[in-house]
């Protein structure tokens, strides 16, 4: 569909009237449409791909018209049987503080324009697929880790308050390091020992500001691996059951399913989620969640160790 302005600002290039239209057509939702403007000319022509978009724009922007009949305080007093009329079309659409006038064009839409259109359309597209692509798949600033700790989550006090209870604190010897993947969160040392939390496993990543802390509550337990030589080059880990370097035996390793990982610094943690956020890794909830030794616990709830 085509619609025709006239009184359009006879110094704006096509491009430049296209940037006047935006906001316009961001308010209508409408993103396919390819703008004709000759230069030093008072009008234009806006060709839209969905015809749909065109009748939007026109009920929105469209002229109105007067009914044709003399105003009262368009009477020339001197001259009472001479009438002035007042333009019979009242304007919906205002570029550069000018009045321009939106009606439906009466020329017919060429197959060149709707096949430009449709190009138009799909390189922005895949413009749009390559951007998303290439923030996924850059690389994630490494941070530095202070503390790990795992254990469950349970609900306590009188006011059935979520606490993460620690049932084991890592022995970290050395820098730790950790870094956010479209594919999983990866945390290993400078000897090789390694723990990844794949994304798929991450039903919940808490965000806590009071510590600058992370809280993973996973629906399987971390993969874990030990430096591992061997013949074939490609092979320099060994998938094992728990991480004896760092204190997770096998006993916390297959049963604990909440994990709280504490960065060195709010400023990295922050720095670190809003790439994570931004690239649309992981959802982020941000919420001061309490925890607790497993000893200061009530017997009846040191079980609790899932969600």
């Amino acid at each position: 569909m085509e619609v025709f302005c006239r009184n359009v600002p006879q110094d704006l290039s096509e491009e430049s009237f296209k940037q006047e239209l935006m906001p316009f057509m961001k308010a209508l939702n409408i993103t396919d449409f390819y703008c004709d403007k000759p230069k030093r000319k008072p009008q234009a022509w806006i060709k839209f791909l969905n015809p749909g978009d065109g009748y939007s724009f026109l009920e929105s922007h469209g002229k109105q018209q007067r009914p044709n009949q003399p105003q009262k305080e368009n009477i020339n007093p001197r001259y009472p049987f001479k009438t002035n009329f007042r333009s019979k079309d009242t304007p919906r659409l205002h570029i550069l503080k000018t009045a321009v006038f939106v009606e439906k064009s009466t020329r017919v839409l060429d197959k060149h324009s709707i096949a430009h259109l449709k190009h138009e359309r799909a390189k922005e597209q895949q413009k749009a697929a390559a951007t998303t692509t290439k923030d996924r798949q850059a690389q994630s600033k490494a941070f530095n880790i202070n503390s790990i700790s795992c254990g469950g989550n349970t609900f306590r006090g009188p006011e059935q308050t979520i606490t993460f209870v620690v049932h084991n604190s890592l022995i970290l010897l050395g820098d730790v390091i950790g870094k956010f993947t479209p594919q999983w969160l990866t945390v290993y040392d400078e000897d090789g020992y390694r723990m990844d939390f794949h994304n798929d496993t991450i039903q919940d990543l808490i965000a806590s500001r009071n510590d600058a802390s992370i809280t993973l509550v996973l629906t399987e337990p971390p993969k874990m691996y030990t430096p591992h030589k061997s013949d074939n080059p490609n092979q320099a880990w060994k998938r094992v059951q728990g991480l004896v370097n760092w204190g997770l035996i096998h006993e916390y390793s297959s049963s604990c399913l909440v994990y709280r990982i504490l960065f060195t610094s709010l400023n990295d943690m922050n720095e670190v989620l809003r790439s994570v956020k931004h690239r649309d890794i992981l959802a982020v909830t941000y919420h001061d969640l309490p925890s607790v030794l497993w000893s200061y616990m009530e017997p009846e709830s040191n079980h609790f160790l899932g969600r």
